[in-house]
């Protein structure tokens, strides 16, 4: 239900909320709402193989965190990587070629 409710944020364009979610704010949500035990890579892994319902809620997850899938076609940074990473690659690589170009 938790990861339900996350990808639902996560596809409403008027309220867009972060596909990545850290272990431990996962733990807080799960812990607020249901009283659950805290999960971890391991625990969420052993969940994740018996349970078809999660599988088609979760894109990928490490042992950080996870990323929830979402209907949005822009490609998703892992847990680990910071979101604005690519495109502060394709920036500096955008300025490169216009120094070159200009030389």
């Amino acid at each position: 239900m938790t990861l339900r409710h996350l990808q639902s944020s996560a596809n409403n364009p008027d309220h867009p909320v972060a596909s990545v979610i850290r272990w431990e704010d996962l733990n807080n949500i799960l812990d607020r709402r249901f009283g659950a035990p805290a999960l971890d890579y391991k625990g969420f892994n052993d969940i994740y193989e018996k349970d078809p319902m999660i599988k088609s809620l979760v894109q990928r997850f490490d042992g950080q965190g996870l990323v929830v899938k979402t209907n949005k076609h822009e490609p998703t940074p892992g847990v680990g990587e910071p979101v604005h990473k690519k495109s502060m690659k394709a920036s500096a690589a955008l300025k490169a070629t216009k120094r070159t170009n200009k030389a």
